[in-house]
Formats: C-alpha cells, structure tokens, sequence
C-alpha cells in the first residue's frame, strides 16, 4: 500500500497543472471518515497571523504525527498577492493584460524535471523559479527595447492582501481558526489522538503571544469510555458468576477451586510437556496445585448433574451486562454535541448570517451551565451555516427536551430558540433571510 502510494504521488508530481488548481494531495484514507480531532487556534488579536501559524507551523507538525493523514484548516484571513493594474499605464505602455498575466506565469516555475536513478534510489528533480517575496514580483521585467525596461511595478500596484472570505468559525463569541485532523484508514483512532494530543502539548509554547490551541472535539475519548464499560461489564459479570457459584456450591473453598480451576487445569498440561521423564523435585506450590486439581476432577465426577447447571447459569449471567454493552465503538451521537443548522437566503451575504448567528449565541450563552456546554461553535459559509454546543464530558441531551440533570420544565434549547426567534412583525412563521429551521439534532462530528 506504502509502494502504490509513493507511485501515485511521483506521477502526479510529475503533471503540469493549471495556474489556479492546487496541488493534488494523496492520502491513505477512508473518505466515510470524519475528523477524528476538532482544533481551535484562538486568542490572537490579528486573524491573518492566527491563520499564517495555522498554516505554516501547526498544519505541517500536525501532519507528521504517525497515524494522520491530513489537517484541514479553515477560518480566519488566508493570504494572498494582489497585483492591481493600472489600466491607462498599461495602454500607454503598449502592453496588453494578458502579456502580464502571461510574465508573471513564466516567471512563476515550479515544474518537474524527470529524475535520477541510481542502485538504490530514485531522485525527482524540479526546475523552482517560485517568487519568494513582494519585491521579486514587483521588479519583474514585463518588455525591454535596449535600455529602456518596463518593470511590474510601472504598470501595477503589488501588495500582500487577503482572500475574499467564503467561511469562519468563531467559539465562545470569539473567531477562531479552525484544524481538522483526519487520520489514516488503517490507523487506531485511541492511539493516533493520544500522540496528537502529546503534539499539541509541545506546540503550546511556541506560539504567538495570547494564543492557545484548544481542543474541540476528540473522538478517542468516547471510544476509550465504550472501552472502559466493557471492562466493567466484564469485571461485573465475574463477580456475578462466583456469586452464582457461590449460591449453589454454598463452599467458599469449592467455590474458589471452580473459578481458578479452567486457568489453573493447564498446568499438568503444561508440566508434562516442559517436564523431561527423568525424576525431579517438584515444589511445594506445584504438589499443593495438583492436589486441588485431583479434589476438583474428584467433585465433578461424583457430582456430573451439576457441571452443565453451573455453566448455564454463568452464561445466563453473562447476558445482562453483555446486552447493557454498546456494541458500536463509534462516537455515541448524544453525547458529542447537540447542532442547529441554519437554512439561509442564498441572496444573504456573511455580514448578515454573522448578525443572525451572533443572536443566536446571545440566547445560548447565558444557559451554557443549564445546558451543560462546554464550548459554543458556530460556522458560517457561503453553503452551510451552523453552531454547535459542545457538551461535558459524560453529558447526554437529547434534542428538545430539558437540560441533562433538570427537572420537567427547566430549559429547553428547541423553545428557546422558537420562542426568541427574530421577528419583524406578529408572525412567527419562517422569514426570507433569517434562520427558520432551528431544531436541536444530535450529531457526530
């Protein structure tokens, strides 16, 4: 699979791609997985620099963690180079914008140059021409007659800007930056958290200055919870089972020698055939452990009746905690979080859908304790808006109804949000541009 990956990732290293496509990223990766780890870089003042970190530093350590496969970052203020062209220079110049566009490609390179091989190893070679600064760009020659040069910087303005933004993320009324860390198809969700986890530990301390990487969402935790459960079931399906013998033998002696003696009737087994047939002293622990094991093959034949009562009633016993298992090691969908997603005008811009979704954590924020949040998310993009209440851990809410731990008639996120929902006249009905689908869903992340 490593082979096959590597050879796909050469040739497509290989392609020469169009200016405006991005490179093509291979991964190991199962596509029905989510994210297994939600991040959030928050608390620096300047959101360009909170997502160049996201970026640059975060993304790439994140990355190399064995067991992830890729991290996603969203939100924030991604850059970009705007070169803004003045249209009279340019005519009077005798140059035409697509003579431009065309320098600046060129001058642009980053392409494959076939590869080297030798006995035991292949090299790829790349011709890298790639701007590295404003400055190379903006000197950059556009026509020469002799002396006379036309550079970039004679015709257009070059600046460093940023991208028209299509989609932010903001927690706790804060905007934030947002990771999501998928891992690889064959990796262990437990295993590769705890090492992102160690990763995140390290990362801490060499960021900006008031900013923190938070945890938002971390898959492995309710996994090792279903774990830890189906360690108690089994402890407590032990103990109901020596019970039960315990009930019927009514010896605590006999009792005894029936739960140890299926380990322990492996040791004849294992004496005789480590055991060479010449005599040896044999130990006192090992003549004490035959002796039981005579008593109790000694019990069983004088009482045969009893043997296939007992074994059904530890099975029987084992049923209940068995069926109180959950089965399904994925993330409970209760116990994540609880969303509400918003249905909006395709016409309403993202300063609008920020207003509405700005109500909306307003009405959450002062019952996060009654609720039970730890965090609220909220998400807003040109498709699909949405905000997110992070539960406690050990926290189950079930859509509409009250607050984990409150009586009948404590708050209800459903009827807080209907019942405070904008309105611009009597009507409670849904309303062009605003969210009227508000219902609490239970999901996954």
């Amino acid at each position: 699979m490593d082979m096959l990956a590597m050879d796909v990732r050469e040739k497509l290293d290989r392609l020469v791609l169009p200016e405006d496509v991005e490179d093509p990223i291979v991964l190991r990766f199962d596509p029905s997985l989510d994210p297994i780890m939600r991040l959030a870089l928050r608390g620096g003042d300047d959101l360009t620099m909170t997502r160049r970190v996201a970026d640059r530093r975060l993304k790439q350590e994140l990355e190399t963690v064995r067991g992830v496969a890729a991290a996603r970052v969203k939100g924030g203020f991604e850059e970009e180079i705007r070169i803004d062209v003045d249209q009279d220079r340019l005519a009077a110049m005798g140059i035409t914008l697509e003579q431009v566009r065309q320098a600046v490609g060129v001058a642009n390179v980053n392409l494959p140059g076939g590869s080297l091989r030798d006995k035991d190893s292949q090299y790829l070679i790349r011709t890298v021409g790639e701007f590295t600064s404003i400055n190379e760009i903006a000197v950059l020659v556009l026509r020469q007659d002799g002396n006379a040069v036309v550079r970039l910087q004679d015709v257009a303005a070059v600046w460093r800007g940023t991208k028209e933004r299509e989609e932010i993320t903001r927690v706790d009324g804060i905007e934030s930056v947002e990771i999501d860390v998928y891992k690889e198809g064959d990796a262990n969700i437990v295993t590769t958290a705890r090492e992102v986890h160690a990763r995140i530990a390290d990362l801490q301390a060499s960021l900006p200055p008031g900013a923190r990487l938070v945890v938002l969402f971390d898959q492995s935790r309710f996994i090792e919870r279903a774990v830890g459960e189906v360690r108690l079931a089994a402890l407590v399906g032990g103990i109901l089972a020596v019970l039960v013998l315990l009930a019927f033998l009514r010896r605590i002696s006999m009792t005894a020698i029936s739960v140890i003696c299926i380990p322990f009737s492996l040791i004849p087994l294992a004496t005789a055939h480590f055991i060479s047939a010449r005599a040896r002293s044999r130990s006192r622990l090992m003549e004490h452990l035959e002796r039981l094991y005579v008593r109790l093959l000694d019990f069983t034949l004088h009482h045969r009746w009893l043997a296939p009562l007992v074994w059904l009633l530890v099975v029987e016993s084992a049923v209940y905690p068995f069926m109180r298992i959950d089965k399904n090691f994925d993330t409970s969908e209760t116990e994540v979080f609880v969303q509400m997603q918003y249905e909006f005008s395709e016409a309403l811009s993202l300063e609008r859908k920020e207003e509405i979704v700005s109500h909306v954590e307003g009405l959450l924020e002062p019952h996060r304790a009654e609720l039970h949040a730890k965090s609220i998310y909220s998400f807003w993009s040109d498709g699909w808006s949405l905000t997110r209440l992070y539960m406690e851990d050990g926290v189950a809410f079930e859509p509409g109804a009250a607050a984990p731990g409150k009586p009948e008639g404590a708050i209800s996120l459903s009827a807080l949000l209907y019942s405070r929902r904008p309105s611009s006249g009597p009507s409670r009905g849904p309303q062009p541009g605003l969210f009227y689908s508000s219902s609490a869903e239970a999901g996954a992340a």
